[in-house]
């Protein structure tokens, strides 16, 4: 039997209903990329090369020091509540006891994102693979004002049940779907 991966991603697209999004998600293939999606990106590289070389953040996002950054921090467990899955997430970086997540948008400050889903995700995956992660900050960089934020978001049981909740739900409908059209 082969295992579905489920990913933060995978399961955010299929729960809006986004099928074909999924599948070239999980197969890898090549999407969609706009002018700000490609600016986020190289955005992205620059925190992780400041975070690799200088255990800082580069001047944009205020040249904040972290101790021991982890850059790119992939995580991959077995889900415990069905032998059909793994899970896996990447944090953007880590640093003991914060996961880090940085978002390059001019529409919607941390706050806002702050109140997705996928930090709750992110909290559950660390909590199943023994990391520790107390809370997370996220930062949002606003390319067109060269401004940052940043939230600060507490790790909860609530927020690792509703991770919970949307991985037992759709987790089990995306694999019965893989399965009948021969993706797994």
């Amino acid at each position: 039997m082969n295992k579905l991966r489920l990913s933060y991603t995978l399961v955010r697209n299929w729960k809006e209903g986004r099928r074909d999004d999924c599948v070239k998600n999980y197969l890898h293939m090549d999407t969609f990329v706009s002018d700000r999606m490609r600016l986020g990106s190289e955005f992205d590289l620059k925190v992780e090369e400041s975070l690799k070389v200088l255990s800082a953040f580069p001047p944009e996002l205020g040249n904040i020091k972290w101790e021991n950054p982890k850059p790119k921090l992939q995580i991959t467990v077995d889900w415990p509540e069905d032998k059909r899955f793994t899970v896996k997430g990447e944090f953007d970086a880590y640093s003991e006891p914060a996961i880090i997540e940085i978002k390059c948008s001019a529409t919607r400050d941390s706050a806002e994102i702050s109140n997705d889903d996928q930090l709750s995700f992110y909290f559950l995956l660390a909590d199943i693979a023994g990391i520790k992660a107390d809370y997370a900050k996220l930062f949002r960089y606003d390319p067109s004002t060269r401004k940052f934020d940043m939230s600060l978001v507490w790790k909860s049981v609530r927020r690792m049940e509703e991770a919970r909740t949307m991985i037992n739900k759709y987790g089990p409908e995306i694999y019965e779907y893989f399965t009948q059209e021969g993706i797994l």
